[in-house]
C-alpha cells in the first residue's frame, strides 16, 4: 500500500514508467534477532532511462522514519 506522490517535473523525470522506487533498509540486532526496518519518508526515486538517482524527502508525516519490515519466512519465503 505504499504509494507516494512527488512532482516528476520538479525530478525532471520524462516518462513515468522509467521509474523506480526504492526505500532503505537497516538492519539492527535486538537480543541477537535481526530487527529490519525501512525509511518510508525518504524514499530513493530512480529514472532508469536517464540513470539518474535522487532522494526525496516526503513532507507528510503518514509515512514512518523506521516502519517495521515483515518477516518474510512467515509466508513460507525463504
Amino acid at each position: 500500500d505504499y504509494d507516494i506522490e512527488f512532482d516528476s517535473d520538479a525530478l525532471g523525470i520524462a516518462d513515468a514508467d522509467d521509474v523506480r522506487v526504492l526505500t532503505l533498509v537497516t538492519v539492527r540486532r535486538e537480543n541477537g534477532v535481526a530487527a529490519l526496518t525501512t525509511n518510508l519518508r525518504a524514499p530513493l526515486v530512480i529514472d532508469i532511462q536517464q540513470n539518474v538517482m535522487q532522494q526525496i524527502i516526503l513532507t507528510d508525516s503518514v509515512w514512518p522514519v523506521r516502519a517495521p519490515v515483515t518477516d518474510l519466512t512467515t509466508n513460507g519465503a525463504r
